[in-house]
């Protein structure tokens, strides 16, 4: 175990330094989700770093209960092209790929409590991917310093022979002074016949 949590932090300061030049700009997230079959760690910087040019760097450490470890890491980097539009480019590391670079356009949209991403992306690699990534935010106030949030983030992946991975990572929560939490459910689809698993539990996220 201990291994595996050098590796995540390894993987974790990777992401910190290459987001560095603009950090001091920069708001994020941590999230910690414990599972009922893996833990995970979960940090995000977002920011601008230059007038229309904006950057989210993040990465993700998982750990189940046999010691096994995933991580991923990736930055995205867009370009405004005005009304919610961008030109994106996401460089993407884990460790059973290596690094992978991404391209597509991305929509980035704001309605009072409700915000979304979508990213439609292409590996540029000799076998392509083709990715649909989501995140979709709703938090509306319960009282003046109580919110109610809930969110959904969606990973789709297919290439030239179909389908490859999918997931779907729900929170439900509520947030107060920073801090989020509430109850957690991790969902993955593997391969052609869309395998199925998932992690549930319960998570704990701070806002800086």
């Amino acid at each position: 175990m201990r291994q595996k949590l050098k590796k995540g932090l390894a993987t974790l300061a990777l992401a910190v330094t290459l987001a560095s030049p603009f950090s001091a700009k920069a708001e994020g997230a941590v999230e910690l989700m414990v599972g009922n079959k893996a833990h995970t760690l979960d940090v995000k910087l977002f920011g601008n770093v230059a007038e229309n040019t904006g950057l989210l760097a993040r990465t993700r450490v998982g750990v189940d209960y046999e010691n096994n470890s995933n991580s991923l890491t990736f930055l995205d980097i867009y370009q405004s092209l005005g009304k919610g539009f961008s030109a994106a480019l996401v460089p993407q590391y884990t460790p059973a790929k290596g690094l992978v670079i991404m391209a597509g356009p991305q929509y980035m949209g704001r309605w009072k409590d409700l915000s979304t991403v979508v990213l439609l992306a292409t590996s540029l690699e000799e076998n392509p991917s083709y990715n649909l990534i989501t995140s979709t935010s709703y938090r509306p106030k319960l009282t003046s310093d109580l919110n109610f949030a809930a969110q959904l983030e969606t990973t789709n992946i297919f290439n030239n022979e179909g389908h490859v991975f999918s997931t779907e990572r729900v929170r439900l929560g509520l947030a107060k002074n920073g801090f989020e939490a509430g109850v957690a459910a991790d969902i993955t689809q593997t391969g052609k016949e869309g395998t199925l698993d998932y992690n549930l539990g319960a998570y704990l996220k701070k806002g800086f």
